[in-house]
């Protein structure tokens, strides 16, 4: 594939629809050869001693060759290829290939108010490091194809054109989907009852604002009292537990990654107040929010 980038210009259309593609890419970098090369506009440019913040999502997937990846509270990772990382909004970062080897990336990048509703209901369960891709060979096509679609769309500059195509943004939006269906850490809870498993993926999608049982009960067609037996029969615990760990992992993960408030934390989680957050942690995890930070600190 040849190399290329796009970078879209954002108008008052696009930030009216919610959610928009803000670039696309793809590149190779030689062995011995310097990191990042140059010509990529201001906010998206960077360093190694610097690193950068971006105000949107990304998604990176490395198809060849080896690298390293860091966050300011993840700290330092290989990056191995066939492996992805998506980038919340915010977070300091950086990453490079190793001189000896090099690299082939591809990557895209999103903003809008639906995106940062997509990580609020993310954030906490979905780790960012680089993470395996199954099918990493055909994922590595799809992705290659999705950008020479973009780049042939938008006439093959780095920039300038706005319009955009949904059947973009469409096939943007697969490639995240399917990356992040691998890597949420609520995935490997499986029901035998179908009914359970609708009620599952309720919880998950909504675990992020408050949310009763007689709310989820609901959504799948069930009394509260038949959701309740068949759920601790399939599952092992109430619809109450299952969403109160849920809320404790993620907000675990925001704790232990961020130095977010505890207050911010919780209502990002669900919970109406701090206190609830405190009381589920020491439930679950045996000890309080500021403590378990403590720990994740100490490195203990």
């Amino acid at each position: 594939m040849k190399p290329g980038y796009h970078y879209f210009e954002v108008g008052e259309r696009e930030i009216g629809t919610g959610l928009y593609l803000t670039s696309v890419g793809w590149r190779g970098v030689r062995s011995g050869e310097s990191y990042p090369p140059p010509g990529h506009p201001e906010d998206y440019d960077f360093s190694w001693s610097k690193g950068r913040v971006l105000t949107d999502t990304a998604l990176i997937f490395i198809g060849t060759g080896r690298g390293e990846f860091e966050t300011r509270h993840g700290g330092k990772s290989d990056w191995l290829p066939g492996q992805a990382v998506l980038l919340p909004p915010g977070m300091w970062h950086r990453y490079r290939p190793l001189r000896d080897t090099g690299w082939t990336e591809c990557w895209l990048t999103l903003s809008g108010e639906l995106a940062g509703r997509l990580w609020q209901q993310w954030e906490g369960s979905l780790a960012v490091r680089p993470l395996p891709v199954d099918g990493a060979a055909e994922y590595l096509q799809d992705f290659e194809r999705f950008i020479a679609m973009v780049m042939h769309g938008s006439g093959g500059g780095p920039g300038g054109a706005r319009p955009q195509s949904l059947t973009w943004l469409a096939a943007g939006l697969d490639l995240l989907g399917r990356f992040v269906e691998q890597h949420m850490e609520s995935a490997p809870v499986v029901a035998s009852d179908d009914g359970v498993e609708q009620a599952l993926r309720f919880i998950r999608n909504h675990s992020h604002r408050p949310l009763s049982v007689r709310q989820v009960a609901e959504a799948v067609g069930m009394t509260r009292r038949t959701l309740e037996r068949r759920f601790a029969q399939s599952v092992g615990r109430t619809p109450r537990e299952e969403l109160e760990l849920l809320r404790v992992r993620r907000a675990r993960k925001l704790l232990m990654d961020t130095r977010r408030p505890v207050k911010e934390i919780a209502y990002l989680c669900g919970f109406r107040e701090p206190r609830g957050l405190i009381r589920a942690c020491r439930r679950w995890l045996g000890m309080a929010p500021g403590k378990l930070r403590a720990s994740a600190d100490a490195g203990e």
